[in-house]
This record gives structure tokens, sequence and C-alpha cells, in this order.
């Protein structure tokens, strides 16, 4: 029997934990169906009397040892990320990039602004409403990206564990720049890990194939450089147009452009 996963909406088998496309944990391991082998029923046999055979001190001891009729299913890792999954993760790291420009553009404004004499601001007058419409638009392709965000399973934990593990990063950046004394990088050490842990395991479920997502985007990209070299090949003997060439090359760019975001993303 066949069901579709809630997140993805990809068609999954109904006996699945986890989705086999992104790692969705399907239902609780209670709720999946227990199957029952159906025993053979034999009628009774007369009792024959027999001489009790003595058992032996190790014999008496030992328990029955009882096998499992049906050994533990192993879980499927996905062979393929869903593209509703790369594009939601694609969504928020151009969002964070906007939020960057934003930023710097402000600041630049501030910087013009609070620095410069009369002169200096006359001289570039025409800047600031440059940086202003640039603003703009920025705003309104941060708008439209919005639009398109929807919530991904966990994500305010993978949030929690990203923030968790740069601290943990900066404390290992200053502890070797000896601002921070041993006993105090310790401490504080054991303290992050503690927390680390305890993130992990609450995602576990969900998220047990985030791992195995890195490989699947790093084999990607090299799938996608590898098509940008046969297509130079195809240039070169003439199959595609110079314009047909670059068309094509600066559409693989973007793919791998896409995919190299995402996993940075990941690995953070």
């Amino acid at each position: 029997m066949e069901i579709k996963c809630s997140f993805c909406k990809k068609t999954i088998s109904i006996e699945d934990n986890y989705c086999p496309y992104c790692g969705f944990k399907i239902k609780e391991e209670e709720e999946k169906p227990i199957k029952i082998s159906e025993e053979k029923v034999t009628q009774p046999q007369p009792e024959t009397k027999q001489a009790p055979v003595p058992l032996k001190p190790e014999q008496e001891k030992k328990p029955k040892e009882i096998k499992p009729e049906v050994a533990p299913k192993e879980e499927k890792k996905p062979e393929k990320i869903p593209e509703e999954i790369i594009e939601q993760y694609y969504i928020r790291v151009k969002i964070k990039q906007y939020d960057k420009k934003l930023k710097e553009h402000k600041e630049k404004i501030d910087s013009f602004l609070s620095e410069l004499n009369e002169q200096e601001l006359e001289e570039i007058k025409d800047e600031i409403p440059k940086l202003k419409e640039a603003i703009d638009k920025l705003k309104q392709k941060r708008k439209e990206l919005l639009a398109d965000k929807k919530p991904l399973p966990q994500e305010d934990l993978l949030e929690k564990r990203k923030r968790l593990r740069k601290q943990i990063s900066n404390l290992k950046n200053q502890f070797h720049l000896k601002e921070i004394e041993p006993h105090v990088y310790e401490k504080l050490k054991k303290e992050y890990d503690d927390k680390l842990k305890k993130l992990n395991d609450k995602l576990q479920d969900k998220y047990y194939f985030e791992e195995n997502w890195q490989k699947l985007l790093t084999r990607d990209i090299e799938k996608q450089e590898e098509q940008l070299r046969i297509l130079e090949g195809r240039l070169k003997v003439g199959e595609l147009t110079k314009k047909s060439y670059e068309n094509k090359k600066n559409e693989i760019n973007k793919k791998i452009e896409k995919l190299s975001l995402l996993l940075e993303e990941l690995k953070l």
C-alpha cells in the first residue's frame, strides 16, 4: 500500500518510517503495523513414557534462546534530494545575501551623511539616490522570496545548532589566540558540547539524511562540472555554435552556484 509524504508529497510505501526522498519521519515506530506470523497448529500427541535423561549443569542454567522472526528493517537513504527541499534552502540563502547587501548599503549612506562636509556631499549627491534605488530593488526581491518561503521540519532546532557550532568555532579560535584561559575554555567547551549533543539527538529523527545530503550535493556539483567539460568539447568539434555554447554554459554555472550555496549552508 502506498501513501504520500506529508512534507515533499512524494509517493512512498506505508511501511517506510522515513521518506526515502527527503528524510522526513513519517510515523513513530510504535505506529508501524506489526506483521504477525501464523503459528502452525498441531494436534496434541498421546503421551509416551520415556526414561528421564539427566541434564548437565550447563544445560540446566542456560536459558532457551528465542530467535526473532523478522529482522529489523534497514532504513533507506535517499538517492536524490527533492527539488522542493533544494528550492527552500536556496530561498533562505538568497534572503541572507539580500539582508547582508541591504545592511552594507544602509551603512554606506549613514557614512556619507555623518562624516562628509557640505562640499563633499555635493560631489557625491548622485550616489545616495542610486544606493536608495538599489535598496528598494533588494527589498522587493526579498519580499518575493519571502512569499515563496515555506517551513522546513525542525528548522528552529537547525538554526540553534548552527549558532552553537559557530560559538564553538569562535571559542576554539579565541583559545588558540590565548584570549581565553584554559580552564574557562574547558568549561565552556563542555557546556557547548553537551548542548550540541542534545540538539543532535532531537534532530536525529527528522534529519537522519542530512550528512547524506552533503554527499549528494557534492556528487551533483561534480556531475555539472563534468557537463561543462563535455560542453566545451562539443564546441571545439563544431557541434555547438558559440552562442548556444554560452547559453548552456551559463545555465550549468547557475546550477553549480546554487548547489554550492546549499552545500555551504548545510555545513554550517
